[in-house]
């Protein structure tokens, strides 16, 4: 039914009754033009204030997916114990936009090229997936992720080798450095450029991060630009998507 309908056969009920038809209408409404996808982008400030850009988007959850620890705290994660990755969860209108648009913003905002690590942040909680809600995600995901590989505009891309937290200032020193360069380089030698390592899993539970990582990019501005600056994360795509462009 449509709103106009809808409001036809309403006009003439009581008040109190058309005003309770009228929320559950708009919920069941809402409801057909709504859906959800799970993206584990490395940092999940960062993938928050990037997919805030794009337009079709309701809501942007940061949280927690992927792994065997129920109810993780930040700290667990971070420490790399739980088998989470920091992901987002995305509830969007596909009348106003597409998965297979919200998956080309994600391959764009990440390194696809390296695995357990984005930029300054190192470990499996920083690796990069694709946590596909039913089967027509998961095919547009590995469709998605076979053309970017044949595309060939990877190939100048050579896995990003770990350098120790020390190398960043005190605040920014995410890791420790049991992430160790020589394990990093031994990795990268194993890994062809221009091979996409993000991974394209079914998803499991999503954990909601701490109210404290919720839209941190608006909660602490300078912080996380001074952050975003210091880990690289602009520098490398540029490096990696200018030559897509």
């Amino acid at each position: 039914m449509s709103h106009r309908q809808f409001a036809a056969q309403a006009s003439s009920l009581p008040a109190c009754l058309l005003a309770l038809l009228l929320v559950a209408f708009s919920s069941t409404s809402f409801a057909q033009h709504s859906a959800s996808a799970i993206f584990a982008a490395s940092c999940f400030w960062c993938a928050q204030a990037n997919f805030e850009k794009l337009h079709g988007i309701t809501r942007i959850e940061a949280g927690y997916t992927g792994g065997h620890t129920a109810n993780p705290t930040y700290e667990q994660v971070k420490g790399g114990t739980t088998g989470h990755a920091e992901a987002v969860r995305i509830t969007y209108d596909p009348e106003r936009i597409s998965y297979r648009q919200l998956l080309e913003h994600f391959w764009h905002n990440i390194d696809p090229t390296t695995k357990n690590r984005q930029f300054c942040n190192v470990g499996t909680q920083y690796r990069t997936g694709i946590h596909y809600l039913n089967d027509t995600q998961r095919q547009e995901a590995i469709a998605s992720k076979v053309a970017l590989e044949q595309s060939g505009v990877l190939q100048h891309v050579a896995p990003l080798v770990a350098v120790a937290s020390s190398d960043y200032p005190p605040e920014f020193q995410l890791e420790a450095q049991r992430n160790a360069e020589a394990d990093a380089k031994a990795e990268a030698a194993l890994t062809e450029p221009g091979k996409v390592t993000t991974e394209i899993v079914p998803a499991g539970t999503f954990y909601l991060a701490e109210e404290r990582h919720q839209a941190f990019h608006h909660k602490n501005p300078l912080r996380f630009k001074i952050y975003r600056l210091q880990c690289g994360r602009d520098a490398r795509l540029n490096h990696i998507w200018s030559r897509a462009e």
